[in-house]
Formats: structure tokens, sequence, C-alpha cells
């Protein structure tokens, strides 16, 4: 299947919240590809299923958060689709 949106390259250091029971934990993660529909994220392991919470600290904005689901896993990361519930959030990654 083609890409829909074009794919950047990026190094954006990021922090995926993993449901493990009752409680939850972060882990660091990189994004290393970011379109519109989706990203590539480095360091995420075997370890997700479901929606993801991601949380992002960019340098002029703060912290914001993304959601998205994984797609597939690849030798180069994860995949993930993205959902915009927040459209004031992307002219700050973009």
């Amino acid at each position: 299947m083609a890409r829909l949106d074009a794919r950047v390259n990026t190094n954006i250091p990021a922090k995926v919240v993993l449901p493990t029971g009752p409680e939850s934990r972060g882990k660091l993660v990189t994004i290393k590809e970011l379109s519109l529909s989706g990203a590539l994220i480095e360091g995420l392991g075997g370890e997700c299923g479901g929606t993801l919470p991601i949380k992002v600290n960019l340098p002029d904005f703060g912290e914001i958060e993304l959601a998205g689901e994984m797609v597939r896993r690849n030798g180069a990361g994860t995949a993930v689709k993205l959902y915009w519930s927040d459209a004031s959030v992307l002219p700050m990654l973009w």
C-alpha cells in the first residue's frame, strides 16, 4: 500500500506510556520518521498493543501528547498510525 503523506526523517525523543496492569509506566523512545498520518518509533520493542499515548517535549511549545496505534514492526522500528484528537498539535510538529 502506498503512503498517503510525505514522511520526514526526525530524531525526536519521546515517551510512550505503556499500560502494565493497574499501573502505567513510561518508556523512552525516539521518533525516527514522522508524517501527518504516522510515525516510525525506535526503541518500543514488543511491549505494546492497542492505543499508545506518546508524549513529546518540544522546546518551543512544551509537552504535547499524541495518540497512535501500532501497525507493524520491522528492523527499523515500530510503525504507528497517529490519531489527531487535537488539531492545534499539527502546527507544533510541522
